[in-house]
């Protein structure tokens, strides 16, 4: 360990991902702190003070000191929905004290993942020109209100609708009868060009690349989950891991989840780059080896080693490979 205190897990108990990594570090026999955010609005209170000062958060269990611990993980998903004026009014507080905090302080201790500098992710066609520009292949798309400008792009080639903004919607193919018949065009739609192929998630840690390959049927797995989908180890090119590696890094994130697809001629074109990536039920068929990374960034030496590897099956019964540290840079 580094020296300070626990590692503190920022979340909700209904965050699987948050749940998934505290059970990581229990059987890591990492001393850890979680501290439930939707506990410290309805009944706990914070105090953060400027200018490198302390950052305190009061829950049910006491008080943490964030100054003091190995590493902070949080994961500022808001978990209800509408709600009081003054419950929202206090989320904006904490967030905007704790986002401060965490990625302006010096000294502070290592954070997965700072805030500060990948909103990018929240604007589709801005996303999507910033990863061009990092040198991705990405698929052709148009972003409009004008159904002749849609009719143009779809009259074209095979396409898909996404979201425009960095809230999650399932993708759908659309074509030219989505447009004629009769359903109106009242806001933006973002159509991107269809790509065949087999998906590829990649979790980046660091330095560290963990690829899987998402075999499933259909456009989307998002849309039937993972559980009908077979997870199966792969070797990312070297060329394409550095670049992961560095584009990740670029954006202030340690980690990110990297949704790719590699057609049928073997390149690789990117979708999107999450800053704040739902890994866990990759990771859990993978051997926890993202769990792992991140556990070794945030307290500075690597936990006891979480599964054998000589015991890791997919799902469907073939053997996964983990990557070992460094083994895919």
């Amino acid at each position: 360990m580094n020296g300070r205190g626990p590692l503190v897990v920022l979340g909700y108990t209904v965050d699987f991902n948050v749940m998934y990594l505290l059970g990581a570090c229990l059987r890591a026999g990492v001393p850890t702190r979680f501290v439930d955010l939707g506990d410290v609005l309805r009944q706990g209170s914070w105090h953060v003070a400027g200018d490198g000062g302390t950052a305190q958060v009061w829950d049910k269990d006491g008080v943490v000191d964030l100054a003091k611990a190995a590493g902070v993980f949080w994961r500022p998903v808001r978990p209800f929905g509408p709600g009081t004026t003054a419950l929202w009014r206090r989320w904006d507080e904490l967030m905007d004290a704790l986002d401060g905090w965490l990625n302006g302080t010096p000294g502070r201790p290592p954070v997965v993942n700072p805030a500060h500098s990948h909103r990018h992710n929240r604007s589709r066609p801005l996303h999507e020109s910033m990863l061009r520009g990092w040198g991705f292949d990405i698929p052709d798309s148009v972003t409009s209100a004008d159904p002749a400008v849609l009719r143009a792009f779809l009259a074209d080639g095979r396409a898909v609708r996404k979201s425009i903004t960095g809230r999650h919607c399932h993708v759908a193919e659309i074509g030219l009868d989505d447009l004629d018949g009769g359903r109106p065009v009242t806001v933006p739609w973002h159509l991107q060009r269809k790509v065949e192929g087999i998906d590829v998630r990649v979790h980046v840690v660091d330095d560290r690349c963990f690829p899987l390959m998402v075999l499933h049927r259909g456009t989307d797995y998002h849309r039937s989950g993972l559980a009908a989908a077979e997870l199966q180890s792969m070797n990312l090119p070297d060329a394409l891991a550095t670049q992961l590696v560095a584009a990740t890094s670029a954006q202030g994130l340690v980690l990110a989840g990297w949704d790719l697809r590699r057609d049928p001629s073997g390149r690789f074109w990117c979708f999107e780059c999450n800053p704040m990536p739902a890994f866990a039920a990759f990771d859990r068929g993978a051997g926890r080896q993202v769990a792992r990374a991140m556990i070794e960034i945030l307290t500075g030496a690597p936990p006891r080693q979480l599964v054998p590897a000589s015991a890791l099956q997919s799902s469907r019964g073939a053997r996964l490979a983990v990557a070992a540290p460094g083994a895919d840079r």
